[in-house]
């Protein structure tokens, strides 16, 4: 049975957590080089070093930071432009992911490099003239083509795949804890009779979620869940977990709560700032007039609207917890 995660890109979202490794990684690189030539003859240390490092700094370090940058940016936007937001966990699952990921890293080689060699142009510092530089552009030779995209592919291949790593890391932590979470145990003779698949709900509703906020460490009831929302602006960024005793507020974004809640149905993000429990869904409002669905939440006065571009997904996954669950609204 293929099993889906979600990608929550968190080396292309925030670049700077995998920074250290890619300079580090530079400036190790160098040295070797430099260690390389220096036993060979053709380099003098103690003359070359610091005339060397104004160079490396000036030429190599600043024009590799910004493709290093551009790079995942481009990545990161390559995913959200094209939907690829899930993975089976599967070879081929696996394998056609990569190929997305080698057609990203071929566009953006040809949208970056031009100016990563526009950059060390300019630092030069010597008459430069974009003409000139533009008619004598290097990396279009087949030699220095091969020899530069390696490096950048391998910097691209390994944010992506080190962000995929943790997110299976990080599934397979959640299933885990699963099995060792304290579950409420109901002792009446009506809930021995249910139905199996009733008891498997009960099991989820009782699951424990362990949620990092500013006072520290707080469990949750996957029940006692209504909702997740990231509030605010550029300059004062929330995410809020409503629930029955009100809401708490969480250090992590929304896209690591999505992949803490992959493994549950009961869950579905409605738009880019919602992640809505649908157990406690009342009903789903269409008003025709301005084109836009809303979603009404059981026992508090609140309204959700559901993004047009999830709203097929979103009637698919309700509809199967529904039936799953023999839920009607």
């Amino acid at each position: 049975m293929n099993k889906e995660i979600t990608l929550s890109r968190r080396y292309l979202t925030k670049p700077y957590k995998s920074f250290g490794i890619f300079l580090f990684a530079l400036i190790l690189g160098d040295a070797i080089n430099l260690t390389i030539v220096h036993f060979s003859g053709e380099y003098d240390f103690n003359l070359m070093f610091w005339p060397h490092l104004r160079v490396f700094y000036r030429l190599i370090l600043i024009p590799e930071i910004f493709t290093f940058f551009a790079l995942l940016t481009f990545l990161n936007y390559f995913h959200i432009i094209f939907r690829i937001k899930q993975i089976n966990v599967t070879p081929s699952g696996f394998g056609i992911y990569q190929v997305k990921i080698l057609i990203g890293m071929f566009f953006a080689f040809y949208l970056i490099i031009p100016f990563t060699f526009l950059i060390r142009s300019i630092l030069k510092g010597t008459d430069f003239n974009l003409i000139v530089f533009i008619n004598n552009l290097e990396f279009y030779e087949y030699n220095y083509l091969l020899t530069y995209s390696i490096p950048f592919s391998l910097v691209g291949f390994t944010a992506v795949n080190a962000s995929l790593f943790q997110d299976i890391l990080g599934n397979r932590l959640i299933e885990s804890k699963k099995n060792i979470t304290p579950k409420t145990i109901i002792f009446d003779e009506s809930a021995i009779q249910k139905p199996e698949e009733e008891n498997v709900v009960n099991e989820v509703i009782n699951t424990l979620l362990k949620v990092k906020s500013e006072n520290g460490v707080s469990e949750l009831k996957i029940n006692d869940i209504y909702y997740v929302q990231y509030i605010g602006n550029t300059t004062n960024r929330q995410v809020r977990i409503f629930h029955t005793e009100g809401f708490t507020q969480t250090k992590l974004s929304l896209s690591e709560i999505e992949a803490e809640f992959n493994s549950m149905n009961e869950f579905f993000r409605i738009s880019r700032t919602v992640i809505i429990n649908l157990y406690h869904i009342e009903n789903v409002v269409y008003d025709s007039s301005i084109k836009k669905n809303t979603i009404i939440i059981k026992n508090i006065a609140t309204e959700l609207e559901l993004s047009r571009y999830r709203a097929v997904e979103f009637k698919k996954a309700f509809s199967h917890y529904k039936s799953k669950n023999q839920v009607s609204i």
